[in-house]
C-alpha cells in the first residue's frame, strides 16, 4: 500500500476514534476542511499539516507510518497550561497588546475622568455660592467635591464609553 495511503487512513482513523468531523478539526487548526480531506486521502499532504494534525491528535508523527495499529494509541504529552501561559507571556507580540491596552485606557482615563479648569471652577462656584471670603476648611472641601467628582467620572467611566474597547485587539 502506498505511504501517503496509510498516513490518509491513519488520520481519518485517530478523527474518527475522537469522534470529531472534518469540519471541527478545520476549524480547530484554521485550515479549510477540504484540506483534511485531502490529507485523509493521501493527496496533497505536506508535512506541516501532518505536524499541526499530530499536535492536535496528540500523536507522534511516527504514528502515521504504520500499516496496522491496535486500538489504544499512543499519546504525545501536551505541554502543561502553566508553561504555555508563561511562554505566552514572554511573547513580544503579547507584551505589545497589554502595553497598547494600558495606553488606550490611560488615554480615555486622561481624557473622561480629568476634571478641567471649567469643571473645577463650577464646582467651586457653585460651593462657594454668595461668600465674599474662604476660610481653610473651606478651601480643603471645595477639594474634597472636585476628587469625588473625579472618581465618580472614573467609575462610571465604562458606562459612558463602551465604544473604547472596540478598537483594542482581542
Amino acid at each position: 500500500m502506498d505511504t501517503k495511503v496509510i498516513i490518509g487512513e491513519n488520520l481519518r482513523n485517530v478523527r474518527l476514534q475522537r469522534g470529531w468531523t472534518q469540519s471541527f478539526v478545520a476549524n480547530q487548526l484554521q485550515i479549510s476542511q477540504r484540506t483534511i480531506s485531502r490529507a485523509e486521502t493521501g493527496r496533497g499532504l505536506s508535512k506541516s499539516v501532518m505536524k499541526r494534525l499530530c499536535s492536535l491528535y496528540q500523536i507522534p508523527l511516527s504514528y502515521l507510518y504504520k500499516e496496522q495499529h491496535e486500538t489504544n494509541y499512543p499519546t504525545v504529552d501536551i505541554v502543561p497550561d502553566e508553561v504555555a501561559l508563561r511562554l505566552l507571556a514572554k511573547n513580544a507580540f503579547i507584551k505589545d497588546i497589554q502595553n497598547e491596552t494600558v495606553r488606550r485606557y490611560n488615554d480615555k482615563l486622561t481624557r473622561t475622568a480629568t476634571m478641567t479648569r471649567n469643571d473645577v471652577e463650577s464646582i467651586i462656584d457653585e460651593y462657594t455660592r454668595g461668600r465674599k471670603a474662604l476660610s481653610v476648611s473651606d478651601v480643603i472641601q471645595c477639594g474634597l467635591l472636585v476628587n469625588q467628582s473625579t472618581i465618580h467620572n472614573i467609575i462610571t467611566m465604562p458606562e459612558r464609553s463602551e465604544q473604547y474597547f472596540d478598537g483594542c485587539p482581542q
